[in-house]
């Protein structure tokens, strides 16, 4: 898919509304996830990112979008992608959208 096609996506309004519903669903198990495991930093994090989610959706599902058409199966399959490669997508880049660092995922 060509750069032009992956923005086309991106802004087309039908796959923002499928990045939105994934993102809310990731944010609601992010916020009631075991987070023993995490470091402190980790899950202060990505708990706070997840209520800024919950709190106005439309305004970061419009960040998490191009982390998601950067996925090349989900860039090649367009509209076409399931909701579940979408889903995995956004979770796949929580942490970097909530500044996890390197240090931090221990």
């Amino acid at each position: 898919m060509s750069y032009l096609n992956a923005n086309d996506l991106a802004e087309s309004r039908t796959f923002l509304i499928r990045v939105k519903v994934a993102l809310v669903t990731a944010a609601a198990n992010v916020v009631h996830e075991d987070a023993s495991a995490f470091t402190p930093a980790r899950k202060d994090k990505r708990n706070a990112l997840a209520r800024a989610i919950l709190a106005d959706p439309s305004a970061y599902a419009t960040s998490f979008v191009w982390g998601v058409v950067a996925n090349s199966t989900i860039a090649q399959n367009g509209l076409d992608s399931p909701d579940g490669d979408i889903a995995y997508q956004v979770s796949a880049i929580f942490d970097a959208m909530a500044g996890v660092t390197s240090e931090e995922m221990a």
